[in-house]
């Protein structure tokens, strides 16, 4: 009788070990969909220049090499990541090491690209991590690049989206250019546009030093040029403004690309690089000068063809739709990609406008064209008015605010993308709170007014200058830092009520914003910021039932908060 063998069961996953398992089908998912092949590497410990270490995952595009780590916990994050970093300088130092390990045991995996030498290939390090880590720690190690969950989720959603295409956004993210990927070529080819014409100040009523330029350019370079400031994407400045793409929208419109294979009659709107330039249409080899320019005219126009130099305005998801994908559209939109060109209209601004100044411009244009739309939240259309101001009091508190969410205790607890969940909303906050608090002005009780800095007048002049944007910076770290000590006493007083659980109500817009509104009346009282030791004994007085059934304030009560705060725990000794 034979005997019956029984497969051992696994042991089920834990809950950690489930969403590590996430994590890495996330990041294989997205990197995959851009065109990276995927290296396994989990388990293998290897040394190098005397260091042995594990490396996760590794992905390969051309000569382009991603060093990935992957956690679902910080616990020990610095020590962690200290450790990981000096594997990393170890594996910079012995390049050729680890490419002749790689190379010899991914053989198939190499075979799929180019051949290149060890100096051609570049090595980045990736660190992907879902619980938060605070900026200071980030900031000890220059050479990672940190990817939390929310970046993770935008590079997901550009990936699915935009297919291969999305390998730009890499480039973009990795700070690279198409001239760093791939064969290396003896020169950057310009895209040359034979017809252009231009229009100077007076005939389109535009500032001076902003021309307006129309002409043509074919789908696949435009996309090769562009970039999207995208409010959502991983970058995280003040200054971005559009929206994400929308993979109906993409997909509606590539099917109508495949269909009817026509460009399109309305124009997309740029925002050209600094470095176009124009000829004489009858002496191509005569540069001319902007300055000069002061009638309508036809103009030759010669665009870098670089990875985001053009800036899309408006028109993303028309030039979008040219993606390279492998559905069953692209046998169409592959052979339409190069030949069709788009209508495109391009903004031109002399070389002495500062960034800041052409931000404010285009973000300008691209309210006048969406603000009538109901897509647009009104969360992204106070963003963009404070781009146009951006060193008004909402635009500074604004940068406050992101600023505390990269510390305690609100680290990564504000709801700064449409596709966070369950986190604070912000622009309550920033209206009826943070932005008196921060204002640049010393006639109230504001935190610029008991700032303690030798420079902090130059903040008064509106020259805008170098001086004026380091001072700038400091007066925002130094108020993110005071009041996230503050709401660090918050936490230390009512530690358990601090949860996103629907049974308190601390971490609400509500609770929020009256903390707030009483940490300005401390002010007041005591006529001086404090450090955390001072705000977490007088907060020690306070008596507040944060629970849901309980909770004395609604949302029309901030004021009333605040008073509350004030006569239990604003009180001179």
């Amino acid at each position: 009788m034979t005997k019956t063998v029984r497969k051992k069961k696994k042991a089920p996953l834990t809950d950690q070990q489930k969403k590590q398992n996430k994590l890495r089908k996330d990041i294989r998912s997205f990197l995959k969909a851009m065109g990276f092949e995927y290296l396994k590497t989990e388990g293998k410990n290897k040394v190098f220049g005397g260091q042995e270490g594990e490396i996760d995952s590794i992905y390969l595009y051309e000569n382009i090499l991603l060093i990935c780590e992957d956690t679902i916990t910080t616990t020990g994050a610095k020590d962690h990541i200290r450790k990981k970093n000096f594997f990393y300088e170890k594996i910079e130092d012995n390049k050729k090491d680890i490419l002749e390990w790689l190379q010899k045991d991914y053989k198939n995996k190499f075979d799929n690209f180019n051949s290149y030498s060890n100096a051609r290939y570049k090595i980045f390090y990736l660190y992907f991590y879902t619980t938060p880590i605070e900026l200071d720690t980030r900031d000890l190690f220059p050479k990672i690049k940190f990817i939390d969950n929310v970046q993770l989720k935008y590079f997901k959603s550009i990936a699915s989206t935009l297919k291969l295409s999305a390998i730009n956004e890499m480039y973009r993210y990795l700070r690279i250019s198409h001239s760093d990927v791939g064969i290396i070529s003896s020169s950057t080819p310009d895209s040359t546009i034979d017809t252009a014409v231009i229009l100077p100040e007076e005939s389109s009523g535009f500032p001076e030093k902003v021309k307006l330029v129309s002409f043509m350019m074919c789908a696949e370079d435009l996309m090769d040029c562009a970039y999207v400031l995208r409010k959502e994407d991983w970058d995280n400045r003040h200054e971005l403004y559009q929206r994400l793409v929308l993979p109906k929208k993409i997909k509606d419109i590539r099917e109508f690309i495949a269909k009817n294979k026509k460009t399109f009659i309305n124009n997309i709107i740029v925002s050209l690089p600094q470095n176009v330039r124009f000829y004489d249409s009858t002496h191509p080899e005569n540069q001319l000068d902007l300055d000069q320019i002061c009638d309508i005219r036809n103009l030759m126009m010669k665009i870098p063809r670089t990875t985001n130099s053009i800036c899309i305005i408006d028109g993303q998801h028309r030039v979008f739709a040219h993606h390279k994908a492998n559905d069953k559209f692209e046998p169409e939109i592959s052979q339409i990609r190069e030949r069709r060109h788009l209508l495109v209209t391009g903004l031109v601004f002399d070389e002495d406008i500062s960034y800041a100044k052409r931000i404010q411009f285009e973000s300008e244009i691209f309210l006048e064209i969406n603000s009538t739309q109901k897509a647009v939240d009104p969360s992204l259309l106070q963003h963009i008015h404070a781009i146009k101001e951006p060193y008004s009091p909402t635009a500074t508190a604004r940068k406050v605010l992101v600023e505390m969410n990269e510390r305690n205790p609100f680290l990564n607890h504000f709801k700064l993308y449409s596709f966070d969940a369950e986190k604070i909303p912000t622009p309550t906050i920033v209206r009826y709170a943070l932005k008196d608090l921060v204002k640049i002005s010393d006639e109230s009780d504001t935190m610029y007014k008991y700032w303690v800095n030798d420079r902090k007048d130059v903040l008064k002049l509106d020259t805008y200058s170098d001086e004026f944007n380091e001072v700038y910076r400091e007066y925002i770290s130094f108020c993110a830092q005071k009041i996230s000590q503050f709401f660090s006493a918050v936490k230390s007083n009512f530690n358990e009520d601090w949860t996103f659980d629907k049974s308190s109500k601390l971490l609400r817009v509500i609770s929020v914003v009256g903390f707030i509104m009483s940490f300005k009346k401390s002010m007041e009282v005591y006529n001086e910021i404090y450090d955390y030791n001072f705000y977490y004994n007088k907060l020690s007085n306070l008596e507040i039932d944060f629970s849901k059934e309980n909770f004395p304030y609604t949302s029309s009560l901030y004021g009333k908060f605040a008073e509350d705060v004030k006569a239990q725990c604003w009180k001179i000794d």
